[in-house]
């Protein structure tokens, strides 16, 4: 059985500190040698600073050769505590939406047009709303697809997973179970932006080990498996595997691809960007969610995924993987039988 361990790992999500689930059997087994073979290794020929960061952190917790993986992630959690990287407030010009046009925003972002915000203190050019989701404001109803940027309970910001339905007939969107609590109400920021305010949809349901949170929802909204053109989902499962390259799709940095660094049957390590607001995006290898975006392992803004500036000088990302997720909605209550949009 997986333990428990719920480590605050680095991607906040709006004012929460995140908790993101890195334990798992087969990765209790293994040992810091493992660790640097598998994380390390392929890490510094990517993000030298970022691995001296991580081994220093490792040296000073003196945890010795025998140690798991479980309490290596645990001691690196302690070495770099989070912090609230930013204030969920929205943009001047918008709810969430801030064009600019200035030098400055262009370079950051590595654009030569203008540059559209969707969280503050991210310097990516943001998603747009989607044509898709416009036309379905145009019929009244709101869109959730994979990549859909949320507003939970008015406090903080995610990403949608992906959406479908169980055997029940419900509507529902999957998203990481940091983000709220059960309960809470769920708005599509992009239905905000064209004018609906409205809750349309509601968490029903949270993993007790794994990261991920089921949102039912409403009747006035609709599903899709391709809410960004090109970033289309019609399978979800099977677990990444070290070396292939994933992506990953998310309102605060938008669409990034890395090499997996290291899996397991309940969660994965990935030099995929991410940063504040990500949480609860898609891993995706082809056309399959094989992830949910739950943090970086190394806890600080600093190693945050902030401008497109920085290539792979990031924090790596721990995502949950989507197999074991299908697993656990199956024991019962919302979830299970879900099939993908």
């Amino acid at each position: 059985m997986a333990s428990r361990l719920m480590r605050r790992v680095a991607i906040a999500c709006g004012t929460l500190a995140l908790a993101g689930t890195l334990a798992a059997p087969n990765a209790m087994a293994q040992s810091s040698d493992q660790l640097s073979q598998q994380v390390l290794a392929p890490l510094a020929q990517l993000n030298p600073e970022v691995a001296g960061q991580v081994e220093a952190a490792l040296d000073q917790a003196q945890l010795g050769s025998s140690a798991t993986l479980e309490e290596q992630i645990a001691a690196l959690a302690e070495q770099f505590p989070v912090e609230t990287p930013f204030e969920l407030e929205p943009l001047p010009n918008g709810p969430f939406y801030q064009w600019t046009n200035d030098p400055f925003s262009k370079v950051m972002a590595l654009q030569t047009g203008p540059v559209l915000h969707r969280v503050t203190g991210s310097f990516f050019h943001g998603p747009d709303v989607p044509q898709v989701a416009r036309d379905a404001h145009a019929r009244g109803t709101t869109l959730y697809g994979p990549g859909t940027p949320i507003l939970v309970n008015d406090e903080s910001m995610c990403t949608v997973a992906v959406t479908g339905t169980d055997a029940q007939g419900r509507k529902l969107a999957i998203t990481a179970g940091h983000c709220g609590e059960v309960g809470q109400p769920i708005k599509s920021l992009d239905a905000v932006q064209l004018g609906n305010n409205a809750p349309s949809g509601t968490i029903v349901r949270k993993g007790q080990d794994l990261d991920y949170a089921v949102i039912e929802l409403g009747p006035n909204t609709e599903i899709t498996s391709e809410y960004y053109p090109g970033v289309a989902v019609h399978a979800v499962g099977a677990e990444p595997r070290a070396l292939d390259t994933a992506c990953k799709q998310g309102v605060a940095s938008n669409n990034s691809c890395g090499p997996v660094l290291l899996s397991d049957p309940e969660f994965a390590i990935s030099h995929v960007c991410a940063r504040p607001g990500d949480s609860g995006g898609p891993l995706i290898e082809g056309d399959r969610v094989v992830g949910i975006i739950s943090g970086g392992i190394i806890p600080t803004e600093l190693a945050a995924c902030n401008t497109p500036l920085q290539g792979p000088l990031h924090s790596p990302t721990a995502t949950v993987n989507m197999e074991a997720v299908l697993r656990d909605l199956n024991t019962g209550g919302a979830g299970v039988g879900f099939q993908p949009a």
